[in-house]
């Protein structure tokens, strides 16, 4: 087995290409990478978190909620009795009912009133 200059060349062709090849184009790919996965790595965190404070927000929800049960429970009104309500505030009414003399000097005085108004109106129009 000879070696001659051409299989040295292209040993030495191939370690240029290996290097070039490792620090252009890997390198920046590899750090794209990296830095990808710690981006994604801190919206996964922050997802996290915002996860948990949405479970303390329900949890606080909830609590408010049983609370206002319980106070809603503990000051529910009974059944409102309308008269006793209304007692104070109505006003008395009272009926009265005429006797029945009383009925007769009315109709009298209506009945008179009546007749002394037809017989102003002239019946010739």
């Amino acid at each position: 087995m000879n070696i001659n200059a051409t299989l040295f060349v292209q040993a030495i062709n191939f370690f240029i290409a290996y290097l070039l090849f490792r620090f252009i184009l890997l390198k920046p790919a590899y750090r794209a990478i990296v830095q990808e996965q710690e981006d994604q790595g801190r919206l996964e965190g922050l997802v996290a978190g915002d996860k948990r404070s949405l479970e303390d927000a329900r949890k606080k929800q909830v609590a408010r909620w049983v609370a206002c049960q319980r106070y809603c429970k503990k000051y529910l009104p009974g059944q409102i009795n309308e008269v006793e309500l209304f007692r104070g505030i109505t006003p008395k009414i009272s009926v009265y009912a005429p006797s029945l003399k009383e009925l007769h000097s009315m109709r009298e005085r209506i009945s008179q009133t009546i007749i002394a108004r037809v017989e102003g109106v002239d019946s010739s129009d």
